[in-house]
């Protein structure tokens, strides 16, 4: 079978579910792609035993993005931690739920150095310097990947997630 043809089957058909029209997004469908995503990203060779998992704001998906905490990464093991508007230096992932307060922009301006993958659910996050945003179209959960950002910060995504993947480019 081709890898596009089991990344596909993998990424879409596990735990990601079609909406219906206007429905909010289930929780668990939100974790499920923060956890695909994070799986299809190509980390640096020093990551080697885990890959903490960062959350900021108050949204309700936060809960079963904890609940992904102790799942395989290619070798490596999801850690979750909620953080506030600033986070340890040593998060791997920082997601956005889409009620952070204040400036998602200044938020990675100040903290987002280094090879540190941002995720959001935020309005326009990857024109706010976010590197992968969530958003629903119609009934689906869709997402799209700012290259550029992704990577100056030394990280990269495989190419079967860039096929299903809005780009953008800032």
């Amino acid at each position: 079978m081709s890898t596009l043809l089991m990344f596909c089957l993998c990424f879409l058909a596990s735990p990601f579910h079609t909406l219906q029209a206007d429905a909010a997004p289930d929780n668990q469908m939100i974790a499920d792609y923060v956890y695909n995503l994070i799986r299809f990203t190509e980390w640096p060779a020093e990551y080697q035993s885990q890959i903490l998992l960062c959350a900021v704001g108050k949204g309700a998906e936060l809960h079963a993005l904890e609940h992904q905490a102790g799942r395989k990464v290619k070798n490596m093991t999801l850690a979750y931690h909620h953080v506030s508007a600033s986070w340890p230096e040593q998060c791997h992932v920082i997601y956005f739920a889409a009620d952070v307060p204040g400036s998602v922009e200044d938020m990675i301006d100040e903290h987002g150095d280094g090879q540190v993958l941002t995720i959001g659910r935020v309005k326009d996050f990857v024109w706010k310097k976010g590197m992968i945003g969530l958003y629903q179209e119609r009934s689906r959960i869709k997402f799209e990947v700012n290259l550029k950002t992704i990577h100056a910060h030394k990280l990269g995504l495989s190419a079967q997630v860039l096929d299903l993947a809005r780009i953008v480019d800032e």
